[in-house]
């Protein structure tokens, strides 16, 4: 008591070092009282859950995520939209009172900077997405490459080989959980997708090499496709040194038009007595097409055949996203 009123020691640190019995004999504190207030503190300190909302529900946390990313008015940071430094601020909070799943919260970034391109893509293609990039930075480094390989393969149907670990099957579970279970009948990947990886592999945010094993087809599929695609253009180039001599003889038939005649009449890709042009143009179309056919595709049956059996083309219809590789690479020239 003489060294609390001398000035030597404050009350505060005597009530927090002392014991209760020296400091009831001091006269510091009354007695029975003091300790039916020390319990009460104790219990709403510990135990006393938030009135609003008592359990932290999840679904209000992620609800108040999406509010927070829809009023940002665009990219956080940029002219007319949100402030970056109180978005963030607000972001994270978000995150550490509900208990939110990073990654999840990272798949809506990476969707609202997706919608965001779509709204203007060539205009917002090759600007400047530092605010998008300083959001990122809230998560890990490899949480990006990963959840944009996701979207890819719930574009795809949900091909499972590029999933290498238990941890990214429950990810991707949780994944396609928020967005419906993923069937053979899924949309192909938006083009905005595409430039979202493009920009992000620009800044560094994604590794290329790691994306690449989500992308279809994979390697010895586009491989087959592209001997197939090449053995049908050169069996059509072959043929154009050919001369139908049953169609140069044929009586000539009612003319259809300007073509009409045996030069109507003679087969795509030989020779008639009346055609002798050959039409680069063609092949080129045609090699694209099987290069960007959708895995399990059809197409047309006169030029395919041969070229869909090595191309792994079955039966089923469409929905396998295409050649997801070299969207990837008009979505990186995009970008620049």
């Amino acid at each position: 008591m003489y060294i609390c009123e001398r000035g030597h020691v404050s009350r505060r640190l005597l009530l927090e070092t002392q014991e209760q019995a020296l400091l009831e004999a001091s006269g510091q504190v009354a007695g029975q009282g003091f300790k039916v207030r020390e319990v009460r503190a104790h219990t709403k300190a510990t135990y006393q859950q938030s009135k609003y909302n008592l359990l932290r529900e999840a679904n209000e946390g992620y609800a108040k995520a999406v509010t927070l990313l829809n009023s940002a008015g665009g990219q956080p940071g940029a002219p007319g939209a949100a402030p970056l430094g109180p978005f963030l601020s607000e972001l994270r909070a978000l995150i550490g009172f509900f208990s939110l799943d990073p990654n999840r919260v990272c798949d809506l970034v990476l969707e609202a900077w997706e919608s965001w391109l779509a709204a203007a893509p060539t205009a917002r293609a090759r600007a400047d997405v530092s605010g998008w990039l300083a959001v990122l930075g809230l998560f890990r480094e490899d949480a990006p490459t990963q959840l944009l390989g996701f979207r890819f393969v719930y574009h795809q149907g949900g091909r499972a080989e590029c999933r290498k670990s238990a941890v990214e099957e429950v990810m991707l579970a949780a994944l396609l959980r928020g967005r419906g279970a993923a069937t053979p009948a899924a949309p192909p990947a938006p083009p905005a997708l595409y430039r979202l990886a493009g920009q992000l592999a620009a800044a560094g945010r994604v590794s290329l090499d790691r994306l690449t094993p989500y992308l279809s087809p994979d390697d010895a599929e586009l491989a087959a496709r592209y001997v197939a695609a090449s053995e049908v253009v050169q069996a059509e180039v072959e043929a154009y040194g050919k001369v139908d001599l049953s169609a140069v003889s044929a009586p000539a038939a009612p003319a259809a038009g300007a073509g009409g005649g045996a030069a109507a009449a003679a087969p795509r890709g030989t020779f008639s007595g009346a055609s002798l042009e050959l039409d680069a143009s063609r092949f080129d179309e045609l090699l694209t097409s099987y290069l960007d056919r959708p895995s399990g595709g059809g197409g047309d049956e006169k030029d395919s055949g041969k070229a869909a059996a090595a191309a792994g083309g079955g039966g089923g219809g469409g929905g396998g996203g295409g050649n997801q590789k070299l969207a990837m690479v008009e979505g990186l020239l995009a970008v620049g």
